[in-house]
């Protein structure tokens, strides 16, 4: 019989907390330990959490969190990891080298977030103007001023 993911997860990481996110299994790792903990819930033959299904960012006031949900497609079985930022200096290691999916993800985060991906292949904006001021998603973002701000400066306000 297969052993299931949180048995596993907690041999290998005894000091993680482990608990439910959304139904699923989820912890919670260090912004430090990140990397290597991605790359051994991948590389690790009872784990194998091959997909990277979603990456996603909160803005949660006094710090960003970042959530990535994982899939074992060989083993059927998921898993939330969750890792805090403080707001000031978000920067996080690239998982591009662990998931090819992660490429797109983070530069959307990046885009709306402002959260650098270190070592990221091509961190860019994604949506937004190269020079546009800001990320949307956080809650410290003034949409109508920099909305303004930007149409004025490009010429681009019909009524001002």
């Amino acid at each position: 019989m297969q052993q299931q993911p949180e048995a596993i997860i907690t041999q290998i990481f005894p000091d993680l907390p482990l608990g439910r996110w959304a139904q699923l299994v989820a912890i919670t790792v260090k912004q430090d330990d990140l990397y290597t903990v991605c790359t051994q819930l991948r590389q690790h033959p009872s784990l194998d959490f091959d997909m990277l299904v979603c990456l996603t960012a909160v803005d949660r006031t006094t710090y960003l969190e970042v959530i990535y949900h994982l899939r074992s497609t060989s083993r059927n079985h998921d898993l939330i990891v969750k890792t805090e930022l403080n707001e000031a200096q978000p920067e996080l290691p690239s998982m591009v080298p662990v998931w090819k999916s992660a490429e797109l993800f983070e530069m959307e985060i990046y885009d709306m977030f402002g959260i650098v991906f270190k070592g990221h292949p091509d961190l860019r904006r994604l949506f937004m103007p190269e020079d546009w001021e800001g990320y949307p998603l956080r809650k410290s973002y003034n949409a109508n001023e920099v909305a303004d701000n930007y149409l004025k400066s490009h010429q681009l306000l019909i009524n001002q």
